[in-house]
């Protein structure tokens, strides 16, 4: 009789602790996109890197052609994690067997933060002192 009310009362204390962990479960959960939504340099250096990485690794003929889809696709991209980015370039020379020179201008912007580099921010965002 006594190891009846033994497995009684732990399936009453099992079942106790189930529902209490299912009802604060949401108190408890993280989301992990939030700190990849809240971090404007770590988006920003990375860009910066990878528009450094399509210069290297283009040729001095497509070179116009993959920046202009990098810029599309990096503004569309971080729009859709809430962020204004605006990039720019020039390709000051590009010859077969030299260094290839691109001048870029960024602006990263989010409600909680402006970087830029190469550009006046307030030019491209209509801020006015």
């Amino acid at each position: 009789m006594k190891g009846q009310w033994f497995l009684i009362s732990t399936v009453i204390a099992v079942g106790a602790f189930l529902s209490i962990s299912v009802y604060f479960r949401d108190y408890f959960a993280l989301d992990s996109a939030e700190v990849l939504r809240a971090n404007e340099e770590y988006h920003f250096y990375d860009i910066r890197q990878q528009f450094d990485n399509v210069v290297a690794q283009s040729d001095c003929i497509n070179l116009d052609i993959n920046l202009k889809e990098f810029e599309v696709f990096s503004e569309k991209s971080m729009a859709e994690l809430g962020y204004f980015l605006y990039i720019n370039h020039k390709i000051n020379s590009c010859s077969s067997g030299a260094v290839k020179s691109v001048t870029k201008q960024m602006v990263l912007a989010s409600d909680r933060a402006v970087i830029n580099e190469g550009i006046d921010a307030d030019s491209v965002l209509g801020i006015y002192s």
